[in-house]
């Protein structure tokens, strides 16, 4: 891992992994080892989920929920580390971007992002965290009823849903 001087100090600190160069602190990425691009400030796995949801609900209440909404976008790639998860966008109904404009009360809330995944394209564990994550978008997040998502596969591909996991589904319903 590469060490990057982060104050006038001239110290150095160790990067985070999976980043190969870092500011600030070893979090805040600027170069990604193989494998990983850039995304903000976030190594992002080149394999990953590329997510797009619909919420009816306001900024308000977005907002109070934004942690309990990363936190459920994460569960199914087991874990809670918020960098997993780079938020590329959220807009209001309107169309324009929340720190642009104040939503009108009620309307939709659209946000979009990618979700990072260790594990190997086409895997079993990969095909989990995928259909997992289907799962979360197919319901109410974080008490936001959803009005609509898509969910793709950026940079690899998973295995079909299992019978098992589609048995169990419908068992629930």
């Amino acid at each position: 891992l590469a060490k990057q001087p982060v104050s006038s100090n001239g110290q150095c600190i160790q990067c985070q992994y999976p980043c190969s160069q870092c500011m600030t602190n070893g979090q805040i990425c600027t170069l990604c080892v193989s494998g990983y691009t850039l995304s903000g400030w976030n190594c992002l796995s080149t394999f990953n989920f590329g997510f797009n949801v619909q919420l009816n609900t306001n900024t308000t209440t977005f907002f109070n929920n934004y942690q309990a909404f990363l936190l459920a976008i994460l569960a199914p790639v087991n874990t809670k580390q918020l960098d997993s998860v780079t938020i590329t966008s959220i807009t209001s109904g309107t169309g324009r971007r929340l720190l642009e404009t104040t939503a009108l009360s009620g309307s939709p809330i659209t946000v979009a992002g990618n979700v990072t995944t260790t594990q190997q394209s086409n895997s079993n564990d990969a095909g989990n965290q995928y259909y997992g994550l289907q799962d979360v978008l197919n319901s109410n997040i974080a008490g936001m009823q959803v009005l609509s998502y898509n969910l793709y596969v950026n940079g690899g591909e998973v295995p079909p849903r299992s019978e098992e996991h589609t048995s169990e589904l419908q068992s629930r319903q």
